[in-house]
């Protein structure tokens, strides 16, 4: 079972990096630098919330326990520039 969840472990968490909010994102927060970095509620939000944060922190927490050392960043399942 956790083999076929793999895949879709790793997608998600790819997804969640992009929820990250980088210098380009941040444009219309109040305080951009406060927001630097933070966790977007929505990839097309600039929502802030601070159990959205902790929800993706815990699902890292508990992914990279499990995150073979066979699998490298160039295996990730999208690329982006």
């Amino acid at each position: 079972m956790a083999r076929e969840l793999w895949p879709a472990l790793r997608l998600g968490a790819w997804a969640t990096l992009h929820l990250v909010n980088t210098e380009a994102a941040v444009y219309s927060a109040p305080n951009p630098l406060r927001s630097l970095g933070g966790i977007r509620f929505k990839y097309t939000r600039q929502w802030f919330r601070i159990d959205t944060i902790q929800h993706v922190a815990s699902f890292y927490a508990r992914l990279l326990t499990h995150w073979p050392a066979s699998h490298t960043a160039e295996e990730a399942p999208c690329s982006s520039p």
